[in-house]
């Protein structure tokens, strides 16, 4: 930020670290393993416990590896976060023209870009990875029960960030909490 011009704009989308966190584990399980997407089909078949038209269930503890061992989407969603004690210094210092936006906001300002800018490309492109034909559940290890996935994620998600060491790094946590919280509360 310190050598941005002043004809410069910079435009910073955000999610929320737990939130992405989330999303790169139901992709991975819903879309690399069940559907065999990408580059790991042969582990896909040992983490695949029973498939068939409808259902997909996982066995639990060899999630619980890829997650670990931060597998593709995971290692970047684990990523420690931009926004530390010493990149709100910098904002601070060089008070550069920046917007900061929640992530779902990007078609609106690709829109509003081309309309002004672009205007021969178009409608913005964005798609959504995030469906799968299968309902995806995790067989529990030692119970014998099924739950779906996003189940299983609310009751684990705490400790798979803690174990990630996610917040390892950070500083300025609460600058970052009450920003997160001004993007939220902004419309949609």
């Amino acid at each position: 930020l310190k050598h941005v011009t002043q004809q410069s704009l910079v435009i910073q989308f955000h999610r929320q670290e737990t939130d992405r966190l989330r999303s790169a584990i139901q992709f991975i399980l819903s879309h690399r393993l069940c559907q065999k997407w990408g580059t790991i089909p042969n582990y896909a078949d040992k983490v695949v416990q029973i498939k068939n038209e409808t259902h997909c269930i996982l066995k639990e503890a060899l999630v619980l590896d890829l997650i670990r061992n931060k597998f593709e989407e995971v290692a970047l969603a684990s990523i420690p976060s931009i926004y530390t004690c010493d990149a709100f210094k910098a904002i601070k210092e060089n008070e550069p023209n920046m917007i900061l936006m929640h992530y779902k906001q990007s078609n609106l300002v690709q829109k509003l870009l081309t309309k002004y800018h672009c205007p021969g490309l178009g409608e913005p492109i964005h798609t959504n990875q995030g469906g799968s034909v299968y309902s995806t559940l995790i067989g529990l290890e030692g119970s014998g029960r099924v739950v779906p996935v996003q189940e299983w994620l609310d009751h684990k998600m705490e400790h798979i960030e803690w174990s990630l060491q996610m917040k390892k790094e950070a500083s300025c946590q609460a600058v970052t909490k009450h920003m997160e919280q001004d993007l939220l509360s902004c419309p949609q």
